[in-house]
């Protein structure tokens, strides 16, 4: 993981807008610090991540109950 330092940008029009088909107005945005993975990953990549999590998450809850319940696997 990788630090990102909090800073500041301004977003709206710009002075390269030669078209002027940006026509919002300009104002400054902060953002905080925060952290990023450097390494990149695809969006399925991250949908199998996210697929297995939740998989995982429920078959750890179906083990609690199945021992709450005193059933035997």
């Amino acid at each position: 993981m990788e630090l990102i330092p909090r800073g500041s940008f301004i977003m709206g029009k710009s002075e390269e807008d030669q078209a002027k088909v940006l026509n919002a107005p300009t104002k400054t945005v902060t953002v905080r610090s925060f952290y990023m993975d450097d390494t990149e990953i695809t969006n399925s990549e991250y949908r199998q991540f996210v697929e297995w999590v939740k998989d995982s998450i429920t078959r750890t809850r179906l083990a609690i109950l199945a021992d709450e319940l005193g059933i035997e696997s």
